[in-house]
């Protein structure tokens, strides 16, 4: 099974690592951006 990065965008700090953190914990691979136009490049 392939696990694709999901891409987490919110402009919120705490909010970007608690998402993150609990999907690592599931073994989901994570990309993080804090807006759209980063998350875009």
């Amino acid at each position: 099974m392939v696990n694709h990065p999901v891409l987490i965008v919110d402009d919120e700090v705490e909010m970007r690592i608690a998402m993150s953190e609990t999907l690592k914990h599931c073994g989901y691979p994570v990309e993080i951006s804090h807006n759209a136009i980063d998350a875009l490049k």
